[in-house]
């Protein structure tokens, strides 16, 4: 998980980058964190596979790339990210893992990374949210886990379901996988579905189509900018033309301010958000801080002196792990 930014969208972290991944950012965030259903906000992704790696294509850097490990859950997400994409490379068709909300984590919503080797050389991503607490999820991992040749009875509760990716075997190779799932693995949303029929994909297409359109003038001013007002001028000329699209960002959710916001000095949007260790966009709870030792999430406001996770006292911390 990376650090916690105030921006919902950073150009600046687009300085060294092309037009198209500017594109490709911007429209899954719309479709991440857009004013429409769970089912449509899937954001999915076409990746390579070359020489025995997943390479994504926009970027041509290797998946999942060098990640953070400072906490204890940066290490769980590394481990379940590595575990993701190397089974797809020694060629499991479909691998899932599971984010669980809460809990250790600061986020507010789950999520279900699909990964499905769809020929020799491609595999496709899907990150599907979920409001499904982490008990919930974690049952369902279970049940799930019985097609899996991955041993998973020592998997015992969601946070270390966090650490694993399950690589899933289909009983009839006639069978979909969007059927099979859609048995197996039932969710709070029409997810299955709208895979099998493609729609994440038409969805995907019309917003990066969209974001094309101006990703140009707004990666050439990303590359120009000198100040921070540069990089929020340049964040506000695309947030404006998505939103001339018809694209709308859920302001009952949104993690982050908008450039938009920024701008405002009256704005009162205080969410934060993450990238996780899969490149999902997650909203993160601002009930809730990081404890100085483990880095596992405690609740803010009800006299907790002691981490839940490794037992840090406040004591131990000084004033910082207690409230």
């Amino acid at each position: 998980m990376k650090k916690e930014r105030i921006k919902l969208f950073d150009t600046s972290l687009y300085k060294h980058s092309n037009p198209g991944v500017v594109a490709e950012d911007l429209a899954g965030l719309y479709i991440e964190a857009g004013d429409s259903t769970l089912s449509e906000r899937i954001n999915a992704r076409k990746l390579k596979i070359l020489d025995s790696k997943i390479v994504d294509p926009k970027t041509n850097k290797e998946l999942p790339g060098n990640l953070k490990r400072s906490t204890v859950l940066d290490n769980m997400e590394a481990d379940s990210a590595e575990s993701f994409y190397k089974q797809i490379v020694d060629g499991s068709i479909i691998t899932i893992s599971f984010s669980p909300p809460g809990g250790i984590s600061p986020y507010k919503e789950g999520r279900i990374n699909v990964g499905y080797r769809s020929s020799h050389d491609e595999m496709e991503f899907y990150g599907i949210p979920t409001k499904m607490s982490s008990g919930e999820m974690y049952a369902r991992s279970v049940i799930l886990s019985e097609f899996s040749n991955l041993p998973f009875s020592e998997i015992k509760n969601s946070e270390q379901l966090r650490q694993i990716s399950l690589p899933i075997s289909i009983p009839s190779i006639e069978e979909s996988p969007w059927d099979f799932l859609e048995e197996v693995l039932p969710l709070d949303s029409n997810a299955w579905e709208h895979i099998r029929n493609g729609k994440p994909w038409i969805i995907k297409e019309k917003a990066l189509r969209d974001a094309s359109l101006f990703a140009p003038t707004m990666f050439r001013m990303i590359y120009s900018a000198r100040t921070e007002n540069d990089y929020i001028v340049a964040g506000i000329y695309g947030e404006k033309n998505m939103e001339q699209m018809g694209w709308k960002l859920n302001s009952g959710s949104c993690p982050g301010k908008t450039n938009s916001q920024l701008a405002d000095p009256v704005s009162t949007n205080e969410r934060k958000f993450v990238t996780d260790a899969f490149g999902n966009t997650r909203e993160v709870t601002e009930s809730s801080f990081p404890c100085p030792r483990c880095g596992g999430s405690i609740s803010s406001g009800f006299g907790i002196t002691t981490c839940p996770h490794c037992g840090l006292t406040k004591e131990q911390a000084g004033s910082t792990c207690g409230s």
